[in-house]
C-alpha cells in the first residue's frame, strides 16, 4: 500500500473511531443520566403517592381511587400496593408499546427503572408498601432521537474533517509525488532525464529528504555530464586532426567507407578534394602560426554548409598536410558544388599571396568503393595541377542521381513501386549477440522500379525519394511490411526511419495506424533513427519515441558515435537500444585508444540502461575486441565467416 494511501486509511480510520467513540459515549452518558432521572421519579412518586394514600380513607375504594389517579398522569409501567406480608392489594400496569425507537436499539442499549418504594400508613398502622415503576419506552424514544442527533452532527464533523485532511494531504503529497518520480527515474538508471530540483517542502522530516535526494540528483547529473564530456574529448582525441579538429585521415577513411556500406543511409553524390598549395613556402612567407591559423578556417569554412547547398556535406577531413577532403551527398550539380567550395576557400587565401587553391571531385558511380573513388578524385587533381586549371576538375561523368527521364521519371518510378506491394519487400541482416543468437534482423527495403527488373538497393532510388519527398511513404510501406513478416514467423525485424520523414507533422499519427492493425507483432518490432535526429529534429523524434513505446515497440539511434553527449535530451522517452556506427568501432583490435572510447561508450550507454549494438563488423579480430568492450550485439559480413 502506498504512503498516501496509508496516511489517508490513518486519517479516515482516526475519524472514524473518534466519531464512533463519541456516539458510544455519548450514548452510555445519556443511558445512566436517564436511569439516574428515572430513579428519582420512581422514588419521588412512590413517596409522594404513599403520603396522599396515607391521608386517605383505608378502605380498598379509595385506596384504588388514588392509585388510578397518580397512573393515569404519568407514563408508568406499574404502581403496586403490598401487604406487609408481601401479597399484591392493588396493581395497575401498562404493557411496553413502540414510542419510537426501533427494537433493535432498545435490546442493544438496556435502560433500567429502578422501582421507588415507599411505606403507606394509616395513623400508626402500616396499610403496605407501594412501588412505583415508571415505562423505559419514552427514554429510550428520547435516547434515540438524540443519538440521530449526535450521529448527525458527528457527520458533518467527520465531512470537515476529510475536506481538511485531503487538503493537508495533497501538500504533503507534491513532494512525494516529486520524490517518487525521482526515484523512478534513478531505479531506472534514467539519469540524464532527471527533473529539476525539488522545491522544499515545510514539513522537517519530509525537507531533510528532499534536501538529500536533491543532492544525490545533482551529484548524478555532475558525473553523467563529466562521463559525456570525457567521452566526447576521447572521440575528439581520438578521431580529430589536433590542428583543424575536424576527422584525421583515418577516420576521415572510416567514416566514408561506413557511409559506402550503408546502403540504406545518406546516398553519396561523390569525393571532393581541396589543396592547400605551396604549403611550406607559405610556412616561410608568413610564419608557422599565421599558416597554421589559415588552416583552422579553411576546416571551419568547409564544415559549414555553403548556400544554396544545404546538407550537401556528409563528412569532413584532413587528409595530409595539404589537402582536405570531403564526401557529399547526391546531387545533380556536382563539378557547380565543387566550384562553389573553390571560391570559398579562394576568399580566405586571397591575403596569402603564395598560397593557392586546387579543388577536384569525383562522381560516386554505383558499384564504386571507397578507393576507386579515392584514385578518381586524386587523378582529377593531378590534373586540375597538371592544366594549372583555376576551375574543379572532375572526374566520373554523370553524378549518381542523373539518371534518364529525370525528376518526373524518378517520381513515376516511384509511386508505381508503392502501389504495386509486389514491387517491394524486405531485404534482412541479422545481428547477433556474443552467443551467436539472433537480437534481430535489419530489414531494408529494397524497390522494384522496372516491371521484370532487378529490386534495388536505397543508395539507388533514395536520393529521389528525398527530393520527390516520398520518403515517409516509403517508411510506412516498409513498417507495414515488417509487419505482416512477424505476423508470419514472430522474429523480431527492425526497421530505418529517414530523416526526412520526421518532417511531416502527419508522420507519426500514420505509424501509430498501422501498428495499431497488429498490435501484437509490434510488439516485436525495432524501430531505428539516424542519430542526427537528436540535433535536426529532437522534438518529433522525442513525440516517436513516446508513442511507439506506448504500443511496445523498441526504439532505437543508428549510426550513432559523434553525438553521444546529446543521447539525454530523448533519455527521458526511454530509448532501448544505441548502434554505433561502423567508423566509430572499426580498428578496436589495433588502436588501443579506439578500443578505450568505445568501452567508455558502452559504459556510459549501460549505465543508462540502454543495449548497445556496433554496427559493420567486418574484421573478425574487431569482433573479439568489440565483445570485450561491452557491446551486446554487432553486425555486419564478419558474422558469416
Amino acid at each position: 500500500m502506498s504512503l498516501i494511501k496509508q496516511v489517508w486509511s490513518l486519517v479516515i480510520g482516526i475519524l472514524i473511531f473518534a466519531c464512533l467513540g463519541c456516539v458510544v459515549f455519548s450514548v452510555l452518558s445519556a443511558r445512566n443520566y436517564l436511569e439516574n432521572q428515572l430513579a428519582i421519579k420512581n422514588h419521588d412518586t412512590a413517596a409522594s403517592l404513599a403520603l396522599t394514600l396515607s391521608q386517605r380513607d383505608s378502605n380498598r375504594t379509595m385506596l384504588e381511587r388514588g392509585i388510578s389517579t397518580q397512573f393515569d398522569t404519568g407514563h408508568y409501567k406499574s404502581i403496586l400496593l403490598r401487604s406487609s406480608g408481601g401479597l399484591v392489594i392493588i396493581e395497575r400496569s401498562m404493557d411496553l408499546k413502540d414510542f419510537g425507537a426501533p427494537v433493535w436499539f432498545s435490546e442493544l442499549i438496556t435502560i433500567d427503572s429502578p422501582a421507588g418504594h415507599a411505606q403507606v400508613m394509616s395513623g400508626w398502622k402500616q396499610l403496605g408498601t407501594i412501588e412505583v415503576i415508571s415505562h423505559t419506552g419514552f427514554a429510550y424514544a428520547d435516547l434515540w432521537t438524540g443519538t440521530l442527533r449526535l450521529v448527525g452532527w458527528m457527520f458533518v464533523i467527520a465531512i470537515g474533517g476529510v475536506t481538511i485532511g485531503h487538503r493537508a494531504v495533497q501538500r504533503l503529497r507534491q513532494p512525494l509525488d516529486l520524490l517518487a518520480k525521482q526515484a523512478d527515474k534513478l531505479v531506472e538508471n534514467r539519469f540524464a532525464a532527471l527533473p529539476k530540483p525539488i522545491p522544499m517542502p515545510k514539513t522537517p522530516e519530509l525537507k531533510r529528504v528532499v534536501e538529500a535526494v536533491n543532492q544525490m540528483v545533482m551529484q548524478i547529473r555532475a558525473l553523467f555530464a563529466e562521463q559525456s564530456t570525457q567521452i566526447e574529448a576521447l572521440r575528439r582525441a581520438t578521431t580529430c586532426d589536433p590542428l583543424t579538429g575536424v576527422a584525421h585521415r583515418q577516420h576521415f577513411l572510416a567514416e566514408a567507407g561506413a557511409t559506402l556500406d550503408q546502403q540504406d543511409g545518406n546516398p553519396v553524390g561523390g569525393l571532393l578534394l581541396i589543396r592547400l598549395n605551396k604549403l611550406s613556402d607559405l610556412n616561410v612567407l608568413v610564419g608557422r602560426a599565421r599558416t597554421d591559423a589559415l588552416l583552422r578556417d579553411i576546416a571551419i569554412a568547409l564544415s559549414h554548409p555553403l548556400a544554396g547547398y544545404p546538407d550537401s556535406v556528409l563528412h569532413v577531413g584532413r587528409l595530409n598536410g595539404t589537402d582536405f577532403g570531403l564526401l557529399v551527398a547526391a546531387s545533380d550539380d556536382l563539378r557547380g558544388l565543387a566550384n562553389a567550395w573553390l571560391e570559398r576557400v579562394r576568399q580566405l587565401v586571397a591575403a596569402f599571396p603564395a598560397a593557392t587553391v586546387t579543388v577536384s571531385g569525383a562522381a560516386m558511380q554505383p558499384g564504386m568503393g571507397l578507393m576507386q573513388l579515392m584514385l578518381a578524385a586524386d587523378l582529377a587533381l593531378a590534373q586540375a595541377e597538371a592544366r594549372g586549371s583555376k576551375a574543379a576538375e572532375i572526374e566520373s561523368g554523370q553524378s549518381a542521381t542523373s539518371q534518364a527521364g529525370g525528376e518526373a521519371a524518378w517520381r513515376r518510378q516511384l509511386i508505381g513501386a508503392l502501389t504495386h506491394p509486389s514491387h517491394a519487400r524486405l531485404e534482412e541482416f541479422p545481428v547477433i549477440d556474443r552467443t551467436g543468437q539472433t537480437l534481430h534482423a535489419e530489414a531494408r527495403l529494397r524497390l522494384q522500379l522496372v516491371d521484370g527488373g532487378p529490386f534495388t538497393t536505397a543508395n539507388i532510388w533514395l536520393p529521389m525519394a528525398m527530393r520527390t519527398r516520398l520518403t515517409a511513404r516509403l517508411d510506412e510501406m516498409a513498417l507495414t511490411l515488417a509487419l505482416q513478416d512477424i505476423s508470419r514467423d514472430g522474429q523480431p525485424r527492425a526497421i530505418s526511419i529517414a530523416l526526412l520523414s520526421l518532417r511531416s507533422p502527419e508522420f507519426v499519427l500514420r505509424l501509430v495506424q498501422g501498428i495499431k492493425l497488429a498490435p501484437k507483432a509490434a510488439a516485436s518490432l525495432w524501430v531505428e533513427v539516424d542519430e542526427d535526429a537528436l540535433a535536426s529534429y529532437p522534438m518529433v523524434t522525442a513525440e516517436l519515441c513516446r508513442v511507439l513505446r506506448a504500443y511496445k515497440v523498441r526504439v532505437g539511434l543508428e549510426h550513432a558515435g559523434e553525438r553521444l553527449q546529446a543521447i539525454g535530451v530523448l533519455q527521458e522517452c526511454g530509448l532501448d537500444y544505441v548502434k554505433l556506427s561502423a567508423d566509430f568501432t572499426a580498428g578496436v583490435a589495433t588502436d588501443a585508444e579506439q578500443a578505450v572510447l568505445v568501452r567508455s561508450a558502452c559504459t556510459l550507454l549501460h549505465g543508462l540502461k540502454l543495449q548497445v549494438i556496433a554496427e559493420g563488423a567486418t574484421d573478425p579480430a574487431d569482433l573479439g575486441a568489440l565483445w570485450a568492450c561491452g557491446v551486446d550485439g554487432v553486425s555486419g559480413r564478419v558474422q558469416k565467416e
